[in-house]
């Protein structure tokens, strides 16, 4: 019978957790007595950890959890061993945070855990409600910045030929390009070590570099330049986006949210492509447009911000370092009821390109602005908005491989909108506040 971290066993479920789980939390990164290596904080960092310090809730919010469904014999000691080698190659793997928040700890080596949690004796139709249950716990499930792990993995075994390996890790240590590289990386060196073979991985970027990186920029004329672009941008004014809602912003937040998604159709995804290469825009910059629309619809402002997340990796070349990266840019948006469409997305267009082409940290952008730290929404953004791309085929040795995101159950903003393109499709996805939205709402913005 099949026994879960952390809480009693579903329904009709007893327990049984393979031995790398004995005696412990379900899976732990274990720091060895290498020397440990401080550095500070990254700006974007900075906010990320102030925001935990608001309450368990916040810090979950910032969960990174997804599911690989696994079809076909797996070695189990080889997607370990997989494991235990991403914890070598990154050390963003190995860093954990003081407990004041001005510094982030790197171990020089760590070990890893993944447990097996065995479900194949049970009824199949109870399979479900395990993993669902399962899944719901480890998505909840609160990090430890200071003692870590900051990077959570269990497998669970359905049947001989069917497996899930169940990822989470905190958005202080790893964004959503660097979940990404993770799990690309993961399906290689898993091939690699079933093989018998080495793993031809090129050297990562660690993120001690980058944040390195980081600090010398802030000294050069680029940084001062972006600096007095983006100041510039919210010089008359700082818009706040009220959209209307269910219910009365609270005076408490719980942090509580859901998530829905849709997703638009091989004939849509193509006609909508046509359209923006034939007006010289990217697909982001589409979207973006037509969400900023409906937005200035819904609140009846003509004045609005929407935070769009920038991955450093692609901003500093550097597409295989694991970290947070990540930088949100508050685009502004305004729109005059006399423009049409082309005209709007035109003047949309110019507003992101301006945007990427000037990177600079969102927390100092708030602290330049003077803007008051509010617990019940986040400042000068409060919507996000964002456009990725599934990386190339998953390539694990003589398995099926097909991913799913595990949605949150805590959000730190109103609402974040995100679209995965495929080959063929969009993937829509929205996060966003209960305490605000109703699910019926959000059904019909989607």
């Amino acid at each position: 019978m099949a026994r879960q971290r952390n809480g009693s066993p579903p329904p009709g479920a007893s327990e049984n957790v393979e031995p790398a789980a004995a005696g412990s939390s379900a899976q732990r990164v274990e720091t060895g007595t290498a020397e440990m290596r401080s550095l500070p904080l990254t700006e974007a960092q900075r906010e990320i950890w102030f925001a935990t310090q608001m309450g368990a809730a916040v810090s979950a919010a910032y969960n990174e959890s997804c599911t690989l469904h696994l079809r076909g014999p797996l070695e189990l000691e080889s997607m370990r061993r997989a494991a235990q080698q991403l914890v070598e190659r990154h050390e963003a793997l190995r860093t954990t945070f003081s407990p004041s928040g001005d510094a982030q700890r790197i171990a020089g080596a760590a070990r890893m855990d993944v447990p097996l949690v065995d479900f194949s004796d049970l009824d199949e139709r109870n399979h479900a409600a395990c993993v669902a249950d399962l899944v719901d716990r480890e998505v909840r499930h609160e990090f430890n910045l200071v003692d870590g792990p900051l990077l959570r993995a269990q497998i669970v075994r359905l049947a001989a030929g069917h497996h899930l390996l169940v990822l989470v890790a905190h958005h202080l240590s790893c964004d959503g390009w660097s979940m990404s590289v993770l799990l690309y990386e993961l399906g290689e060196l898993y091939s690699a070590n079933c093989r018998g073979v080495p793993c031809a991985l090129p050297v990562p970027m660690q993120f001690s570099g980058y944040a390195q990186h980081q600090v010398s920029q802030q000294q050069g004329p680029e940084f001062a330049a972006a600096e007095a672009f983006w100041v510039k941008q919210f010089s008359d004014s700082v818009p706040v986006l009220e959209l209307p809602g269910d219910r009365p912003r609270p005076a408490t937040r719980t942090y509580a949210g859901s998530h829905q998604s849709r997703s638009l159709k091989p004939d849509a995804t193509a006609a909508l492509r046509r359209f923006s290469a034939e007006r010289n825009c990217t697909t982001f910059t589409t979207l973006l447009a037509g969400f900023n629309l409906l937005l200035h619809r819904l609140s009846g402002q003509d004045d609005l911000v929407v935070g769009a997340p920038a991955a450093g990796q692609v901003t500093g070349g550097a597409k295989h370092l694991v970290g947070h990266c990540a930088n949100l840019l508050p685009l502004r948006s305004r729109f005059d009821a006399r423009q049409n469409f082309s005209d709007y997305l035109a003047a949309v267009r110019q507003t992101v390109l301006d945007g990427f082409e000037h990177p600079y940290p969102f927390g100092s952008l708030i602290r330049k602005l003077n803007l008051p730290r509010d617990p019940n929404r986040v400042p000068l953004a409060n919507l996000t908005f964002n456009v990725g791309r599934t990386r190339g085929r998953l390539n694990f040795q003589g398995l099926e491989v097909q991913v799913t995101r595990n949605p949150k159950h805590f959000i730190n903003f109103d609402i974040n909108f995100n679209v995965t393109e495929t080959d063929d499709a969009l993937l829509l996805d929205c996060y966003y506040s209960t305490e605000l939205f109703d699910d019926a709402t959000m059904t019909r913005l989607l």
